[in-house]
């Protein structure tokens, strides 16, 4: 038997977040999604906070970028590889720690502005480069690996820091 990956294993602990008009149905007013106990993930979605929210893991990151996606978007990068389970491709940074954005695809409607947990890229995508993973529409293993060799720093800059 195959042993789970980071993001199969995280998924139960993560919570998809809820926009504003299912919030609202459910009976939980403006004023409290404002308040501490909620976390806005992007403009009218929310999700309960924790006191883990400094440190989100990797799949919450990615259900947080999730409802930014538009009818032919998708996510890629590092976030799709580890989906589709390239554990070690969690979206830090290996030598500051810092967390990476969350790449997400929207073609030629990527009306939205890069955040500093979101980039986005106006590629369009091809349907064999896409999949769905729990629901999400993510790139490929083969297009995620092909984007992070095309958006590496540089094989200079690498080549050092592995020497290092």
């Amino acid at each position: 038997m195959a042993a789970r990956s980071r993001f199969e294993t995280e998924f139960p602990a993560c919570q998809r977040p809820r926009s504003s008009a299912e919030l609202r149905g459910a009976g939980i007013g403006r004023g409290t999604t404002a308040g501490r106990s909620w976390r806005r993930t992007s403009r009218g979605f929310y999700v309960a906070a924790n006191d883990r929210d400094e440190s989100l893991s990797a799949t919450q990151r990615i259900l947080d970028a999730a409802p930014l996606l538009g009818q032919n978007g998708a996510i890629g990068g590092w976030a799709a590889a580890y989906a589709a389970g390239v554990d070690n491709l969690d979206g830090r940074d290996p030598y500051t720690m810092q967390a990476l954005p969350v790449l997400i695809y929207q073609g030629d409607n990527a009306g939205r502005r890069a955040r500093d947990r979101v980039v986005t890229s106006r590629e369009r995508l091809l349907p064999t480069e896409v999949v769905e993973r729990r629901g999400i529409r993510m790139t490929t293993l083969l297009k995620s690996c092909f984007d992070g060799a095309r958006l590496a720093p540089g094989w200079r800059k690498l080549s050092r820091s592995w020497m290092r």
